[in-house]
Protein backbone atom coordinates (compact mmCIF):
# COMPACT_ATOMS: atom_id res chain seq x y z
CA UNK A 1 0.00 0.00 0.00
CA UNK A 2 1.34 3.48 -0.93
CA UNK A 3 1.65 6.14 1.68
CA UNK A 4 0.58 9.68 0.77
CA UNK A 5 2.02 11.23 3.92
CA UNK A 6 5.26 12.50 2.32
CA UNK A 7 3.35 14.12 -0.55
CA UNK A 8 1.01 15.95 1.83
CA UNK A 9 4.01 17.51 3.58
CA UNK A 10 5.64 18.60 0.32
CA UNK A 11 2.63 20.53 -1.01
CA UNK A 12 2.30 22.92 1.99
CA UNK A 13 6.06 23.54 1.94
CA UNK A 14 5.93 24.41 -1.76
CA UNK A 15 2.97 26.74 -1.22
CA UNK A 16 4.75 28.49 1.65
CA UNK A 17 7.91 28.95 -0.42
CA UNK A 18 5.90 30.33 -3.35
CA UNK A 19 4.11 32.84 -1.11
CA UNK A 20 7.38 33.98 0.46
CA UNK A 21 8.92 34.53 -2.97
CA UNK A 22 5.90 36.52 -4.13
CA UNK A 23 5.92 38.72 -1.03
CA UNK A 24 9.67 39.27 -1.31
CA UNK A 25 9.24 40.43 -4.90
CA UNK A 26 6.30 42.72 -4.22
CA UNK A 27 6.87 46.31 -5.31
CA UNK A 28 7.67 48.80 -2.58
CA UNK A 29 8.12 52.54 -2.28
CA UNK A 30 11.42 53.24 -4.04
CA UNK A 31 11.11 50.32 -6.47
CA UNK A 32 11.97 50.80 -10.13
CA UNK A 33 8.89 51.12 -12.36
CA UNK A 34 7.62 51.99 -15.83
CA UNK A 35 3.94 52.49 -14.91
CA UNK A 36 1.66 52.92 -11.89
CA UNK A 37 0.64 49.24 -12.21
CA UNK A 38 4.13 48.22 -11.08
CA UNK A 39 3.84 50.12 -7.76
CA UNK A 40 2.12 49.21 -4.50
CA UNK A 41 -1.50 50.21 -4.00
CA UNK A 42 -1.86 53.97 -3.60
CA UNK A 43 1.60 54.72 -5.05
CA UNK A 44 2.46 56.22 -8.42
CA UNK A 45 5.38 55.70 -10.78
CA UNK A 46 7.37 58.92 -11.08
CA UNK A 47 9.14 58.72 -14.43
CA UNK A 48 11.13 61.93 -13.87
CA UNK A 49 13.68 59.72 -12.08
CA UNK A 50 15.79 57.42 -14.28
CA UNK A 51 14.24 53.95 -14.22
CA UNK A 52 11.10 55.35 -12.58
CA UNK A 53 10.43 55.29 -8.86
CA UNK A 54 7.36 54.18 -6.93
CA UNK A 55 6.31 57.00 -4.61
CA UNK A 56 3.36 58.69 -2.95
CA UNK A 57 3.08 62.41 -3.63
CA UNK A 58 1.67 64.92 -1.19
CA UNK A 59 2.53 63.00 1.97
CA UNK A 60 2.77 64.38 5.49
CA UNK A 61 5.22 63.10 8.11
CA UNK A 62 4.03 59.79 9.56
CA UNK A 63 1.72 58.99 6.62
CA UNK A 64 4.02 56.91 4.40
CA UNK A 65 3.86 53.11 4.07
CA UNK A 66 6.22 50.91 6.12
CA UNK A 67 9.88 51.06 5.11
CA UNK A 68 9.46 54.61 3.71
CA UNK A 69 9.59 58.20 4.92
CA UNK A 70 7.97 61.47 3.90
CA UNK A 71 10.50 63.85 2.33
CA UNK A 72 9.22 67.45 2.36
CA UNK A 73 10.89 69.64 -0.26
CA UNK A 74 8.72 72.73 0.32
CA UNK A 75 5.22 73.44 1.59
CA UNK A 76 3.69 72.23 -1.69
CA UNK A 77 5.98 69.32 -2.57
CA UNK A 78 6.51 66.09 -0.64
CA UNK A 79 7.12 62.45 -1.53
CA UNK A 80 7.29 59.09 0.26
CA UNK A 81 10.73 57.60 -0.43
CA UNK A 82 12.38 54.39 0.76
CA UNK A 83 13.98 54.66 4.22
CA UNK A 84 17.62 53.60 4.60
CA UNK A 85 20.57 53.49 6.97
CA UNK A 86 23.25 53.13 4.29
CA UNK A 87 23.72 53.10 0.52
CA UNK A 88 23.53 49.29 0.62
CA UNK A 89 19.79 49.53 1.39
CA UNK A 90 19.13 51.48 -1.81
CA UNK A 91 18.69 50.15 -5.32
CA UNK A 92 21.49 50.44 -7.88
CA UNK A 93 22.07 54.03 -8.99
CA UNK A 94 20.56 55.43 -5.79
CA UNK A 95 22.18 56.42 -2.52
CA UNK A 96 21.11 57.00 1.07
CA UNK A 97 20.71 60.72 1.87
CA UNK A 98 20.69 62.13 5.39
CA UNK A 99 17.29 63.40 6.49
CA UNK A 100 18.65 66.87 7.24
CA UNK A 101 15.35 68.18 8.60
CA UNK A 102 13.37 67.48 5.43
CA UNK A 103 12.51 63.87 6.30
CA UNK A 104 11.85 61.74 9.39
CA UNK A 105 14.63 59.27 8.50
CA UNK A 106 17.39 58.97 5.91
CA UNK A 107 16.05 58.12 2.46
CA UNK A 108 17.08 56.61 -0.90
CA UNK A 109 17.10 58.72 -4.04
CA UNK A 110 18.91 58.92 -7.35
CA UNK A 111 22.66 59.48 -7.01
CA UNK A 112 22.66 61.68 -10.17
Amino acid sequence: MLSFFPKTRVLPAMLTLTLLLLVGCAPQIGSECASDNECPSGARCDLSVEGGICTVRGCRPGECPDESTCVVLDRHTSFCLKSCESDDACREGHRCYEAGGQAETDYCFSAD
